[in-house]
């Protein structure tokens, strides 16, 4: 009975490759200006959004804010 540590080690590499892609949160989460400024990338895609789906902004970031509380 030869106990098979591949799956094991392919699972645990894909696990740490993951978590290198996670972005910490914003700092300052209750104003947005400042999350723009810490996450300047963010800026450009939340007017691309708001131009492709016609969501204003701030509605898109108070939904965005709410869903990732849990």
């Amino acid at each position: 009975m030869g106990l098979n540590i591949k799956p094991l080690v392919v699972s645990v590499l894909g696990s740490v490759l993951l978590a290198g892609c996670a972005t910490a949160p914003p700092k300052q989460q209750d104003n947005l200006c400042e999350i723009f400024r810490e996450k300047s990338g963010w800026y450009d895609d939340a007017k691309y959004m708001e131009k492709e789906w016609g969501t204003p902004i701030h509605v898109a970031m108070a939904i965005i804010k709410q869903e990732s509380s849990f």
